[in-house]
């Protein structure tokens, strides 16, 4: 990676409030590489226009209607962000909501919306 795609990979992800931690993971998740440092200059470019907002619906990512209807979702399941963030990880082995495909998106709304079910009934 350049020295130009670090930093601006670094820039975007504190615009989208990552900390270091979720950086890294979204480096790992996307690259499967651990170190920021072992990414090369193409998985730069992939890793940056995921950050990007408008390429990210773009490329398949969960769209900003989806994200709302989750979060909706885990208001009334009185979930906190933390509890959304372990059931992702445990269903698609992905550590946060931004990072799921909108394929993923589709399929965590229908569960959501079935707890939500039983939670009324029982």
């Amino acid at each position: 990676m350049t020295e130009k795609q670090r930093k601006l990979l670094f820039v975007l992800a504190k615009q989208r409030g990552m900390d270091n931690e979720l950086l890294h993971s979204y480096v790992e998740t996307q690259t499967g590489k651990q170190s920021i440092t072992e990414v090369t200059t193409q998985e730069a470019k992939i890793l940056i226009d995921g950050l990007q907002e408008k390429k990210q619906t773009a490329k398949g990512y969960i769209t900003e209607k989806q994200l709302k209807y989750v979060k909706g979702l885990c208001q009334c399941l009185s979930w906190e962000e933390k509890g959304l963030n372990q059931f992702i990880e445990k269903q698609y082995g992905i550590s946060n909501v931004n990072w799921l495909t909108s394929k993923q998106a589709a399929k965590l709304i229908e569960g959501l919306k079935s707890i939500w079910e039983k939670d009324k009934r029982g």
